[in-house]
């Protein structure tokens, strides 16, 4: 019960600095093209050859590991790739870890979330980002799930308080670089309502 206790007061005091850090600028949500601190998607994905064949349209690299994927990532694939307003989605390698999209938040263990997609304005321009964590219904409710819901909505709240700031290293007239980017996790049972609302 002790060590319980003291685990749970531990989390407390990591959340509220974490806060306190973000409110009083210590700690600044940011996107870069400096390599050391930011994140590119990577060039190249190695896969597994698969007897089945890439059904999807709209993803950003020339095949998938569907073999590797569970039914709701199948799922949110799916309606990822029939949206309209898709320009291209990918999964992220949770498991690869290293050159992959992961996220540090007040806790040790960094979120790896499952999908990355950008919405598409007008005919072929980009509009936003999103980066979704999809969770089945059986986790919906438990510590880790409700965690990694308040980083993510933390960070999406931070965009919108225009309080995502961008480091430029290369300072070229013609790059630019994205900040409109925002978090979201999906649960089972609403991936189709959610996934819709943020395409539309």
């Amino acid at each position: 019960m002790i060590v319980k206790h003291l685990t749970e007061e531990k989390a407390r005091q990591e959340e509220r600095i974490f806060l306190d850090y973000l409110e009083n600028k210590k700690l600044l949500l940011a996107v870069s093209d400096d390599e050391t601190i930011g994140y590119r998607v990577p060039e190249t994905d190695t896969i597994t050859v698969s007897r089945l064949p890439n059904r999807f349209q709209y993803y950003l690299f020339e095949d998938v590991e569907l073999e590797t994927m569970n039914n709701l990532e199948n799922k949110v694939g799916q309606i990822l790739d029939n949206q309209s307003k898709i320009l291209w989605w990918f999964r992220n390698k949770a498991s690869k870890g290293k050159g992959w999209y992961e996220i540090q938040g007040w806790k040790e263990h960094k979120i790896r979330p499952d999908f990355v997609a950008a919405k598409k304005k007008g005919k072929d321009g980009f509009e936003i980002l999103y980066v979704i964590e999809s969770k089945g219904e059986h986790l919906s409710g438990n510590p880790d799930t409700q965690y990694k819901k308040s980083v993510l909505e933390l960070m999406t709240e931070q965009r919108r308080k225009k309080k995502l700031c961008t480091y430029h290293q290369r300072k070229l007239p013609f790059e630019t670089i994205n900040e409109e980017a925002e978090f979201y996790l999906v649960e089972e049972g609403k991936e189709y309502d959610t996934l819709k609302k943020l395409m539309r």
